[in-house]
C-alpha cells in the first residue's frame, strides 16, 4: 500500500509540474494528449510485462 501512495504522491506533484509548461508552450489541449498518450503508454506496459505474481 506504501508504495501505491508514493506513486500517487509522485503523480500529484509531476502532473501539474508538467502540464503547466506543456500549457504555456503548446495550449491547454495539447496537456490532454499528453495525459492520453502517458496513459496509453502505461497501459501498453502493463499488458506487455505485468507485475509478478506472489
Amino acid at each position: 500500500m506504501g508504495s501505491y501512495q508514493a506513486l500517487y504522491a509522485i503523480g500529484m506533484l509531476l502532473g501539474p509540474a508538467a502540464s503547466g509548461p506543456i500549457a504555456a508552450a503548446f495550449g491547454i489541449e495539447m496537456v490532454f494528449w499528453a495525459a492520453a498518450a502517458a496513459t496509453v503508454l502505461g497501459g501498453a506496459m502493463a499488458v506487455v510485462k505485468p507485475l509478478p505474481r506472489k
